[in-house]
Order: structure tokens, then C-alpha cells, then sequence
């Protein structure tokens, strides 16, 4: 099972886009046993959403230590404080053992953590070949255009219990181009811009200065992965960045070309 790690209750800390970079500080959302389906909740169904909780390292069992990031880990002790959400539910504060298929135990209940893993674990984005303008033959001293060859679009899936709703979504940040030339670094493409008759320039290119045979050119598509809720968390999560690699074998080679005096 894919597993998002922990979470502390500490502030959150986002970058400039909004996504809380740190998951260990977001909120969970717990919400009463039921059925976990993928897709949003069905119309009409009514929100149970008793606890939002966290989970705090913990000292010698007796002193939280707040405010840290961590990563509970199945079999170690944690203090997990629960706060209710409707009238009539108690609050929890316990030093509990973090167990990722029972996270609050005492509650028959499913985290948002639970359904982040059940819509993670059927999103997989598509992995991006290597887009090459000459395509095949390089030649040397000739810029070619290089772009991720395919959908850059980002893909969301969501799992729904109870009213509670989570989704995750896989974006595409960069691809990073090895052209597999000596002494050249890697080329990082943010934007993808495919050649096209007329276009004389490429945010992302790459000049031959040697030629060889059978160079591969290797494509590693970033995808960062994001969660969030319609609940306590409505602020996207990152949870990692999965690489997916393509790569192209090509040919360089020089071009010579013979001048002759016109008589």
C-alpha cells in the first residue's frame, strides 16, 4: 500500500504556489466507517465527519514534542490528539502505537491518509517520450528542438467515504534531457514546446558538437504528487515526486558541405 507518512501539528508551510510542501503538517479529517469508493461522494449523501486529528512525536511516552516533522512508523508510539467536530463526540488524546491500517485506534472510523492511498495507488500519469526536431539522424552543429512527447495535462483520481473526499493529482513539473554527450549536463525543460514549420526557436535545445552512433537520448518526466480534502485540508498536499524515464536512440553525424566557384 502507498504510504503518505505522517503528520504533525505544526503550521503548515507552503511555497509560492500553495501547495503545503511539508505532508507530515497537514490536517486529517476522520470520518465514521463505510464504504470507500472511487470517484466524489454520491449526491445527496450527508457528511460524518466526527474527528480532525494529528499525530506528535512523542518522548519517553510522556513529553509531545510539537511543531516537529515526522513520519510515523508502524510500531512505534506516537501521542494522537483528536479534535471533534460535532456536538456530542469526545475528544482524544492518547499516546497510541501508529498502525497504518487502525491510525485512530479506539474509533472505527477511515482517515483521509486511507483514502489519499486508495486513489493513489490506481493514478498513474503517462509517461512522456523523447520529442526530437531533426528526428532520428542529429547532425552536428544543428540545433535540435527537444520536447516531453505527450500529455503534460495533469490527472486526478478521488475516493470518497462517508462525505469525506479526497483527491489526489499527479502534475507535470519538468522533464530533464541526459543527450548522452560527453562533458554536456543535462538539459531541464519546464515548458513544452514542439517544432513546428516556422519556428526558429526552442526554449529547450541541444547542439551536437560530436558525432556517434546509437546515442540514447533519455527523457526523466517529473510528476508531483498532490492530495487534498473537502474537508479540514482544503490546501493541496505534496506527497512525492515520481520520475518516469523514456529514452531514444539516435544517430549524429557531420554534414560536409562542397563549395565550387561558379564560371
Amino acid at each position: 500500500m502507498f504510504l503518505f507518512g505522517g503528520f504533525s501539528p505544526a503550521a503548515a508551510q507552503n511555497d509560492d504556489t500553495g501547495v503545503v510542501v511539508d505532508g507530515s503538517q497537514a490536517q486529517v479529517t476522520v470520518v465514521a466507517s463505510g464504504e470507500i469508493t472511487l470517484g466524489p461522494p454520491a449526491p445527496g449523501s450527508v457528511p460524518d465527519w466526527p474527528y480532525v486529528c494529528v499525530w506528535a512525536e512523542a518522548f519517553a511516552d510522556t513529553e509531545v514534542i510539537l511543531g516537529r516533522t515526522i513520519r510515523p512508523i508502524p510500531g512505534h508510539r506516537y501521542w494522537l490528539g483528536c479534535t471533534p467536530t460535532r456536538d456530542g463526540v469526545p475528544a482524544i488524546g492518547q499516546f497510541v502505537v501508529y498502525d497504518p491500517l487502525d491510525p485512530v485506534p479506539g474509533v472505527d472510523a477511515i482517515t483521509s491518509i486511507e483514502l489519499a492511498e486508495v486513489a493513489r495507488a490506481v493514478l498513474d500519469p503517462t509517461p512522456l517520450p523523447v520529442g526530437v526536431s531533426p528526428a532520428d539522424l542529429q547532425i552536428t552543429g544543428v540545433e535540435s528542438f527537444l520536447w516531453p512527447d505527450g500529455a503534460t495535462e495533469s490527472v486526478q483520481q478521488t475516493a470518497s467515504a462517508n462525505g469525506l473526499a479526497v483527491t489526489v493529482e499527479a502534475r507535470w513539473s519538468h522533464t530533464v534531457f541526459d543527450m548522452d554527450e560527453p562533458g554536456v549536463e543535462p538539459i531541464v525543460c519546464e515548458a513544452k514546446v514542439e517544432w513546428t514549420p516556422g519556428i526558429d526557436a526552442s526554449p529547450c535545445s541541444h547542439i551536437y558538437l560530436s558525432e556517434g552512433e546509437g546515442r540514447t537520448i533519455t527523457a526523466m518526466s517529473h510528476w508531483d504528487f498532490v492530495w487534498w480534502d473537502n474537508a479540514a485540508q482544503p490546501i493541496p498536499v505534496f506527497v512525492e515526486t515520481v520520475v518516469l524515464v523514456e529514452e531514444l536512440v539516435v544517430d549524429v553525424v557531420d554534414l560536409e558541405a562542397v563549395i565550387t566557384a561558379r564560371r
